[in-house]
This record gives C-alpha cells, structure tokens and sequence, in this order.
C-alpha cells in the first residue's frame, strides 16, 4: 500500500513543479512595462486616486491574465510642489525609464512636466489638470482626460445673464489653474454686457487676515457678486464662505451678496 501512495505522492509533485515552472516561464515571457505615477499622495485626490490606480490595474490583469504584458507602476510623491513634481518626473524618467506617466495633479505641475514629456518623448496623461491655457500646449506626447474649465464658462454666464446681475468679481488663486480661466470668464461676461471692474488675485500662500483685508476692499468697494475659482482646498472655500459671510462680530457681506464657488459648488450665503 505504501508504494502507491508514494507514487501518488510523486505525481502531485511533479505536477506542481511542472506547473509553477509553466507558470515562471509565462511570467518570464511578459513583457514588463514601467508607467510613473505622480501625484499629491497627501490630497485626498492623490489618496483616491493612487488606489483607483492601482485597482484598476489588478482587475485588468485578474480578467486578462493571458496578456503578455504587464504595467508596473511606480509612484511618487508631489507633496503640491512644482519642483517636488518635476523632480520626481526626471527621476522616474531617467531611474525607472518609465514608457508614460499619469499625473501630475495640478495644472501648475503639468505646465512644467508636459515639457519634460515632450523631449523625452514619454507620454503625460493627466486625469485633473483642468486649465485651459495646457490645452493650447502643441504637444503630441500631452493626453488630458477631463474636461478644461472653459467648458463651464457658458453655463456660468447663463446664471449670471439669468439673474440679471452687471457686475461679478471674480476672486481666484494666483497659480496656471487660477488665472487660465481668466480671460475665458472675462469674454463670456462681456458677451452678456456683464462689468468685471476688479479681479480679487489670491496667493497660495494665504492666511486668514490676507483674506479678511480682501474682503473688506471688496466690501469698500461695494461690490455684492463674487465668482470665487480656486482649486478644491476646503479652508480656502471655508475661509471665503465661513469667515467672510458668516461671522456676525466682522460682518463683511450683506445679506444681498451672491458667491458663485467653483469647482465644488454653487450657493447664496
């Protein structure tokens, strides 16, 4: 009785081995192919997106197993840094010789990397850099995903025409994602006989006491429509909305006063 078992024994071995030789050899024939990965991890869109990333490759392969090809990502860290971001470009490019790179985050960055994209001839696809102005980038090696600002123009107006409203300052920050949408904003407003007497200019680099001395420039110049365009940074928006609106002991807008807030949201405070 020992003697089949042992023989039985023999076969699921030699099985196994055979099969993760097979198995080896498969991986072994794929090709691997290096993609860099750059965004602001410590975001909550960088968060999202580096695990969307990531599954999204594994359920390809889980479905696609029999491809002969793999992506193996490499990530970096852009810590919301033009130089971070371009660093970890060159890095990824030289270092890992990367065949294309997803990101960078902000409009800022990609200014900087479709460059760098372009003589090196490595494809950037960019999922979130919205400005316009990157549009008008001649660069075959730059694929954008979404959609510019400028596309938002026409149904901004559209309110503002709606309500009547003959004058709106736009407050926005002062980076490429910011001031790209400027002239854009200023065409479809002058389309509609809509004054823009003053642009509110914001720095990245802010504290709250820059923002209350604006405010009350813009409360001294008795302006009561605002279009605030700043990227997705919740104490910007809290900070214009909370502070500038809702604080009874300062006071700075009237009841009368409309925000239009982009990209998050649209409201009257």
């Amino acid at each position: 009785m020992a003697m089949p078992k042992q023989k039985f024994t023999l076969r699921f071995v030699t099985f196994l081995l055979v099969n993760l030789w097979c198995k080896q050899m498969v991986i072994m024939a794929m090709e691997i192919i290096p993609v860099g990965v750059v965004l602001d991890l410590n975001s909550t869109v960088g968060e999202i997106a580096e695990s969307c990333i990531s599954m999204a490759v594994s359920d390809f392969y889980a479905v696609n197993d029999d491809f002969k090809t793999r992506l193996a990502l490499f990530t970096r860290d852009s810590s919301r840094d033009v130089v971070a971001a371009t660093s970890s470009v060159l890095d990824l490019m030289k270092n890992e010789q990367v065949h294309a790179i997803i990101g960078p985050q902000t409009s800022s960055q990609a200014k900087f990397v479709i460059e760098l994209g372009g003589k090196a001839e490595v494809p950037i696809v960019s999922f979130s850099a919205t400005s316009p102005t990157l549009s008008a980038t001649r660069s075959k090696y730059f694929v954008r995903t979404a959609q510019d600002d400028s596309s938002q123009v026409k149904a901004i107006a559209s309110i503002v025409q709606a309500y009547g409203w003959r004058e709106i300052v736009p407050i926005y920050e002062d980076t490429e994602y910011g001031n790209g949408l400027v002239p854009f904003l200023l065409e479809a407003f002058q389309e509609i006989d809509t004054r823009v007497p003053y642009g509110s200019r914001i720095p990245l680099d802010f504290n709250d006491n820059q923002i209350m001395r604006e405010l009350n420039k813009l409360k001294a110049m008795q302006k009561s429509i605002f279009l605030v365009h700043m990227s997705a940074f919740p104490r910007v928006q809290a900070v214009l909305a909370c502070q500038g609106c809702r604080n009874d002991e300062r006071r700075i807008c009237m009841d009368r006063d409309r925000w239009i807030i982009r990209p998050l949201r649209s409201c009257r405070l």
